[in-house]
């Protein structure tokens, strides 16, 4: 799995001062069934916590979606398993059990792991406007194919330099009262 790890901290470094209870990742397979080993080494690296990127990042998808721009959607964070899971029950009436929502794109839409049938593995990125319409066997619309594999879709991940010229001002800002 380094490969994967290694490529992650090219944009994103991991730091984990804990190992991952392997009890909470059988709970969630419980749930959701089997999960590509390549997910589940990605939640193990970053111990179960969501990974964002200190930069503006982008990918270009095997099918762009309807707001990709020259060809790149933007990515902002795959979920943790505290996320995951919140996401699961509010994305679960529109993707059922096929999918499940790791990921986090502009506006409120999704990248989400197919976890049954032919297609299991593939990421996809999903218009959270649009109400999917798909079977185990294909998608007919609002989801657009990102990677047939998470590593296909990490190795797909680039810091997007446009969008990070264009910042100015507070990016981040947290009140504790």
């Amino acid at each position: 799995m380094g490969s994967l790890v290694e490529l992650m901290a090219d944009l994103a470094p991991i730091v984990s001062n804990s190992t991952l209870d392997s009890a909470l990742i059988d709970q969630l397979e419980a749930d959701l069934g089997t999960l590509p080993s390549q997910y589940i080494d990605l939640l193990k690296s970053a111990n179960g916590q969501d990974i964002t990127f200190g930069n503006f990042i982008h990918f270009k998808g095997l099918q762009p979606s309807c707001w990709a721009s020259n060809y790149y959607d933007a990515f902002d964070e795959f979920y943790g398993l505290l996320s995951l899971r919140h996401e699961i029950e509010v994305c679960k009436e529109d993707l059922g059990t096929q999918w499940i929502p790791i990921g986090g794109s502009t506006g409120g839409n999704h990248i989400c792991l197919c976890v049954k049938g032919p297609m299991t593995g593939q990421l996809w990125f999903w218009d959270h406007e649009q109400t999917p319409d798909f079977d185990v066997h294909k998608v007919e619309s609002g989801m657009y194919l990102a990677a047939d594999t998470l590593l296909d879709f990490v190795q797909k991940l680039e810091v997007n330099a446009i969008e990070n010229e264009n910042v100015r001002g507070v990016l981040s800002c947290e009140l504790d009262f």
